[in-house]
């Protein structure tokens, strides 16, 4: 089962189902089928990947706050000062 809103299109599913067919014929060293590379890609989909997506999205919110304090830094130094106080004349 896809993650909820990120759903793998048909390409990245074969990718990932021929991946992990590869990677277990090289573990086991016997030929899996469909249905075992269909029921490890969904189990990983479903108990793996929010492990990953949320190490993601904890990247961007560290990513969007240091380029924020960038922004900030650079519209603090661009503040222009006040002029001194005016002379007013008799």
């Amino acid at each position: 089962m896809p993650i909820e809103g990120v759903p793998l299109s048909k390409e990245d599913r074969e990718i990932a189902l021929e991946r992990i067919k590869a990677h277990l014929r090289e573990e086991t060293g016997e030929e899996p089928g469909d249905l075992a590379a269909m029921m490890t890609l969904d189990w990983v989909a479903e108990d793996l990947a929010p492990l990953f997506y949320n190490a993601g999205i904890g990247a961007a919110q560290r990513a969007l706050l240091h380029a924020s304090d960038a922004l900030d830094a650079d519209l603090e130094a661009s503040k222009r000062p006040l002029p001194g106080p005016r002379r007013i004349h008799d």
